[in-house]
């Protein structure tokens, strides 16, 4: 009964709950780039997609084990 209620209930919940999550971070990436170009200018709005993009791992390998000295030592909280 457990593996049933995980297996067909409480997980495909999870990963839908970590899609909304997902999409809720690009749409607000994608936001902030559209109000930092209209309100800083094109520089200020490549900027910040740059910043966005520099702190996302490609991988989830690259986040847990980065090879690196620049990836160990990045601050993924944008300052």
């Amino acid at each position: 009964f457990m593996t049933l209620l995980i297996g067909s209930i409480l997980l495909p919940v999870l990963v839908l709950v970590g899609d909304i999550v997902f999409m809720f971070v690009v749409v607000s990436a994608a936001l902030g780039a559209v109000v930092m170009t209209i309100y800083g200018g094109f520089e200020t709005g490549i900027e910040f997609c740059h910043r966005i993009t520099m702190a996302v791992p490609e991988t989830y390998w690259e986040m847990i084990f980065p090879s690196s000295f620049e990836e160990k030592s990045t601050n993924w909280i944008l300052n």
